[in-house]
C-alpha cells in the first residue's frame, strides 16, 4: 500500500503511490485504481506519488501532484478534475504541496516553489462529475456487470480502466463518454 492514506465516509480506504490514487474497500481488498504517471501531464496525473490526499465534506478528494502536477480533484468512481493551472500568472501554481479546505470546502494550496498560500473557492460539483454525470451509486457499468456477474469482473476493470486513463484525458473523450452516457443510462434501467 501507498504511504498516504485516506479513509472515507463509507469506511474505504485510499493510498496515493507513484502516479495514482489506489481505492480499497473496507475489507482492504482492492477496488480500483486511478491516474497515471506523466511529467506535466494535466488532469488525472501525478508526476510522483501525491504529496497530500484530503477529503471534503461532500466526499469528494483533493490531491496534490507536487513538483509540475496538477491539484486533482476526484470522487469516488475515479473521475478527475482539477483546480487551477501551471504557470506563472494569477491563481497559477509551481509545485503545490500541501491543502487545506475550510468549511465552505475553498481550497488553501501551498506552492513550495513561489513560497506562497494560493486559494481556490469552491467549484461547482457539476464541473467535476461531467466526465460520468449520470453514474449512480455502485459506479458499475450495468450491462457489463450483468454480463460478467461481477462489477470486479477483470473484464469490467478493463473497461473502467480504459474510460478513466484514457478516455477521460482528452477533450474529445470526454465529449464521447457525456454523449455515451446519455444515450446508455437513458436505456439501461429497462434493459437491466
Amino acid at each position: 500500500m501507498g504511504l498516504l492514506k485516506l479513509k472515507d465516509s463509507k469506511g474505504n480506504l485510499y493510498t496515493t503511490e507513484l502516479g495514482k490514487i489506489v481505492k480499497y474497500d473496507t475489507s482492504g481488498n482492492k477496488v480500483t485504481e486511478f491516474g497515471k504517471q506523466e511529467f506535466r501531464g494535466g488532469v488525472g496525473t501525478f508526476y510522483e506519488q501525491a504529496k497530500t490526499i484530503i477529503i471534503d465534506s461532500t466526499g469528494l478528494i483533493f490531491a496534490t501532484g507536487g513538483e509540475y502536477g496538477p491539484i486533482n480533484i476526484f470522487d469516488e468512481y475515479g473521475n478527475f478534475s482539477e483546480i487551477g493551472e501551471y504557470g506563472w500568472g494569477s491563481k497559477t501554481y509551481g509545485y503545490p504541496l500541501g491543502i487545506a479546505l475550510d468549511s465552505q470546502n475553498n481550497a488553501y494550496v501551498t506552492d513550495y516553489s513561489r513560497n506562497t498560500i494560493l486559494v481556490y473557492e469552491r467549484m461547482p460539483l457539476e464541473s467535476i462529475s461531467q466526465n460520468d454525470s449520470s453514474q449512480t451509486e455502485g459506479g458499475g457499468c450495468l450491462i457489463a456487470t450483468a454480463t460478467y456477474g461481477s462489477e470486479m469482473a477483470l473484464e469490467v476493470q478493463h473497461l473502467r480502466e480504459l474510460r478513466y486513463n484514457s478516455l477521460l484525458h482528452t477533450q474529445s473523450g470526454i465529449q464521447f463518454m457525456q454523449i455515451f452516457n446519455d444515450v446508455y443510462y437513458s436505456f439501461s434501467p429497462i434493459v437491466a
